[in-house]
């Protein structure tokens, strides 16, 4: 039960992301839960009135003022400030933050999934002083990317040796010397957003359902490539560029299949709650998992002067009769602790 849970939201302090945080927050309120915000009276269309700094000193603000459930909407790793909140009584809704913070890289993630027959592209890693002086000649087209991250800015497709030499000399420049680059295949085909859910009791069309097992909301088809990459998500016209799969493509062999390795993929990260997989298909219509995101974006319409946004896991949503706030209030029975 989540009615006697004091909620906090906290988010990435070295970031401008406050919207989605302050919506969840909303959301809750509005369920109404008791949701602890920084500001006794939050102004709807004030971000920072309803969240909390992912900072030790901000999480610590939020416990002294009453939570005892944290909801991560950050980006974690091992040594987030979280963790020394984990063994005092304190409930999260999010990844463990040491298995988030591995399976942020992509080459770990993608080598994981690799190595247990999940299909992933082909790929390679590519540090500063091999760019350099690379010989090889690769089948063009590549699609180009930073290991850490989602930012759809931050990967470019590859033509010809031209592009190669430009578009990674940018990547390179933005950190050349801790960072490297991710060579994979291109896939020409369709491209889905999957959301796979963590198992836990959850309430669907007003009944109460186990789930043994992380299981999939429906796929959501992706309609905006810009020179073949789907672009950051904008939340304003997420309802125009996407489009939930129709019972028909749900049910064809290839989308169940990428289902399928989704679920699996989801148990070898760790899953505790929801997990975000971009899928393309190759020219035959054989899917991919081209991305992991254990940390997708949960903005929704819970402001009036934000009704128009949503973000890929809530027009999943609603495929199977959850509203913005029902989604929420099932991710947050899925909270954990230790």
């Amino acid at each position: 039960m989540t009615d006697s849970l004091k909620v906090a939201i906290i988010y990435q302090a070295s970031s401008s992301h406050t919207d989605s945080g302050a919506d969840i927050a909303c959301a809750l309120k509005n369920l109404p839960k008791a949701v602890i915000t920084p500001a006794k009276n939050p102004y709807i269309d004030k971000d920072t009135d309803w969240i909390f700094p992912d900072t030790a000193h901000g999480i610590e603000h939020a416990v002294n003022a009453g939570a005892d459930c944290i909801w991560l909407d950050t980006v974690l790793s091992s040594d987030h400030p979280i963790t020394t909140w984990l063994n005092r009584s304190i409930k999260v809704v999010g990844q463990h933050p040491m298995l988030s913070g591995m399976y942020n890289d992509k080459w770990n993630t993608l080598m994981l999934l690799k190595d247990n027959d999940i299909p992933v592209p082909e790929a390679e890693l590519l540090q500063y002083d091999d760019f350099r002086q690379y010989k090889k000649r690769p089948r063009y087209p590549l699609v180009a990317k930073s290991i850490r991250g989602h930012h759809r800015d931050m990967i470019a497709i590859i033509r010809n040796r031209e592009d190669f030499q430009e578009e990674l000399t940018k990547m390179f420049d933005i950190d050349r010397h801790n960072s490297a680059v991710l060579l994979e295949s291109f896939l020409p085909g369709e491209e889905i957003a999957v959301t796979v859910m963590p198992p836990g009791t959850y309430t669907i069309a007003g009944k109460s359902v186990v789930k043994e097992n992380p299981w999939c909301l429906p796929g959501v088809k992706r309609l905006d490539h810009q020179n073949g990459v789907s672009p950051e998500i904008n939340p304003a016209t997420i309802l125009h560029d996407t489009k939930v799969l129709n019972d028909k493509e749900e049910n064809s062999m290839q989308v169940q299949a990428a289902y399928t390795y989704c679920i699996a993929a989801a148990r070898l990260v760790g899953i505790r709650a929801p997990i975000q997989m971009d899928c393309r298909a190759d020219a035959t219509g054989v899917f991919s998992i081209i991305d992991l995101n254990m940390q997708p974006a949960l903005t929704g319409p819970s402001r009036v002067h934000r009704r128009n946004v949503e973000s890929l896991t809530g027009i999943a949503a609603q495929k199977i009769g959850w509203t913005y706030a029902e989604l929420l209030e099932n991710i947050l029975a899925q909270n954990w602790g230790i």
